[in-house]
């Protein structure tokens, strides 16, 4: 397989490295474009919005507000992605569901079903926690 046809440039004796066609020309210096540009173009698609709160980071914060309720929080395994469900009820509020396997205070492996509403501040990043139920 002959590579030359993919490089851009093309060696000439006298005049250096030339392009070896205008759409090679246009083709190289647009990906270079984009590669440069791509943060930027990026946080316009998010409307310029860097504090964007999205599903996983409800289901981190949730989880994080189960652990504190548990007797043996480092015993905690949480559903799969599969099975945990997080949804924005409205602007800035988020719901999670899910379930726990931790210990109880006699040590015993129990599964848990939870539910947790709260609010976020998206500039702030701040989660305030609404409702919690674990049962």
């Amino acid at each position: 397989m002959d590579f030359k046809k993919f490089v851009p440039f093309k060696k000439d004796k006298k005049l250096g490295l030339q392009w070896r066609s205008k759409k090679a020309a246009f083709i190289t210096i647009s990906g270079i474009i984009i590669f440069i540009f791509s943060p930027f173009f990026i946080s316009v698609l998010n409307n310029g919005n860097s504090e964007y709160i999205d599903k996983h980071d409800a289901i981190v914060q949730a989880e994080t507000y189960v652990k504190d309720s548990l007797k043996s929080p480092k015993s905690a395994k949480f559903s799969g992605i599969t099975e945990t469900h997080a949804t924005e009820i409205s602007t800035n509020e988020w719901e999670v569901t899910g379930w726990v396997d931790a210990e109880n205070s006699f040590g015993a492996n129990i599964r848990s079903n939870y539910r947790v509403v709260m609010e976020v501040d998206a500039k702030e990043r701040e989660w305030t926690k609404k409702d919690i139920e674990i049962q």
